[in-house]
């Protein structure tokens, strides 16, 4: 069963650092909680950072929150698990990558735009989007610069007859055009 991080916490012995990953994330990724600020029990903030393989990822940098104080994007949500063979990396000033923004790029995909990488690889979006929406819906999530502009996902969307959009999605835009374009 999915709990949020806090339940976590709390079922672990309330220590930090450990690691939790999103119910929808493969093993790769993980996110380090380092610390924990209970405000009503179960919810309040949490603090880290993201990881693959064990090694930073910009994975949150989508959020101005997360940019400015490390706080774990949906951490109150129920759709986290413990996970206990977490590589917890030695992280300090000298390893983790700059938060200059001129160095990291937004790749803005249009509906004519051909994957050039995935299962859907030689595909434009509209076709990905038609076939499996939920992959793009994945692939917003879970690649930090991977950017639809919300015209482009309201178009898409109307053309399959209703909205389909899960409203995490527009934030997770937002946040990204945000971030990149500030």
């Amino acid at each position: 069963m999915s709990k949020n991080i806090f339940q976590i916490w709390k079922e672990i012995g309330k220590k930090v650092p450990f690691g939790v990953r999103r119910d929808n994330w493969s093993n790769e990724y993980y996110t380090i909680v380092e610390k924990i600020e209970i405000r009503r029990w179960p919810y309040g903030s949490a603090f880290g950072y993201p990881t693959i393989n064990g090694k930073y990822s910009n994975h949150y940098e989508y959020s101005n929150e997360w940019v400015k104080t490390k706080l774990i994007p949906g951490a109150g949500s129920y759709q986290w698990t413990f996970a206990p063979v977490a590589k917890l990396p030695e992280m300090n000033k000298d390893n983790i990558p700059s938060q200059n923004k001129k160095n990291k790029k937004l790749n803005e995909f249009f509906k004519t735009s051909f994957f050039d990488f995935g299962k859907y690889k030689g595909k434009t979006l509209e076709n990905i989007f038609k076939e499996n929406p939920n992959y793009i819906f994945w692939c917003i999530r879970n690649i930090p610069s991977f950017y639809v502009h919300t015209v482009n996902l309201k178009e898409l969307s109307t053309a399959q007859g209703h909205s389909i959009i899960p409203q995490d999605i527009w934030v997770i835009l937002d946040g990204k055009k945000s971030f990149y374009t500030s």
